[in-house]
Formats: C-alpha cells, sequence, structure tokens
C-alpha cells in the first residue's frame, strides 16, 4: 500500500515535475534487512528514504497536534456563532450577520469532520504500528 503526491514547487517557488511516493518498508523489500535500491534499466538511481520509529513517532505527533489546533478553531467558531445566533435572536441580525453565522456553521462542521477523520487516521497508524522488535525474521 502506498500513495503517490505531486510536489507543486521547489524550495526556491518554481514549478515541479516531481513525484514522490509514500510506502512501507515491507512493499519494497521481500528481505527486512535490506536497504532499498531501485534501478530501472533506462531510469536514473532513485533514493528511498526509510521512515524510521523516531520519524514514525513524530508523524503521529503532527497528528494530535492537527486534532488540538482542530479543536481550539471549532471552539472559536462555536463561540462566534452563539454570539451571531443571540444577535439574530434579539433582531439584529442583517443579512451581512445572517450569511456570516451560515459561513460559521459551515467551517464549524469542516473542523468537526477534519478531527473525526485526524482522529481516525491516529488509531489506524496507532493499531498497525510495528516496532522492529516485534519482526520476526525467518
Amino acid at each position: 500500500m502506498g500513495f503517490f503526491f505531486h510536489e507543486n514547487v521547489d524550495k526556491h517557488g518554481n514549478l515541479s515535475d516531481k513525484v514522490l511516493a509514500v510506502t512501507n518498508h515491507h512493499v519494497l523489500c521481500k528481505v527486512d534487512d535490506k536497504m532499498y535500491d531501485f534501478r530501472a534499466p533506462s531510469s536514473p538511481r532513485q533514493q528511498v528514504r526509510v521512515c524510521g520509529t523516531r520519524r514514525f513517532q513524530h508523524g503521529l505527533d503532527e497528528v494530535k497536534v492537527a486534532v488540538v489546533d482542530h479543536g481550539t478553531d471549532a471552539s472559536i467558531c462555536a463561540e462566534e456563532i452563539a454570539e451571531l445566533e443571540a444577535k439574530v435572536a434579539s433582531g439584529g441580525g442583517n443579512k451581512d450577520i445572517i450569511n456570516y453565522l451560515d459561513e460559521a456553521r459551515g467551517e464549524l462542521g469542516g473542523h468537526r469532520v477534519a478531527i473525526v477523520e485526524l482522529e481516525k487516521l491516529y488509531k489506524e497508524r496507532q493499531l498497525g504500528r510495528h516496532r522492529p522488535s516485534q519482526h520476526r525474521r525467518p
């Protein structure tokens, strides 16, 4: 399993034609302790960076931070919605306020969906996590 993504711009801001891939080590190598070295007959040598446990943990930590960030943003949206609904209920809601209220509700929904998806990703990665000490050698 893996996925490909396209680098939009390089570090200098120029359009890039690089295509990058993310996958697991066992997808690339039949033998777990072998380093991957891709050499196609007509292609230049390509390097693969293997994600170690420290980087894997860093990625999990980044997912947790993203969940917290979306939670903070969702709280702010909820407070704004409550204020706007109070204005509308008191009769002070013009068309702009009602439009902003709808936008805020949509933004809140987006944050909630993002939180659910990120938490799902985090749990899947935690359950699917393999440590080198857990690997069986033939």
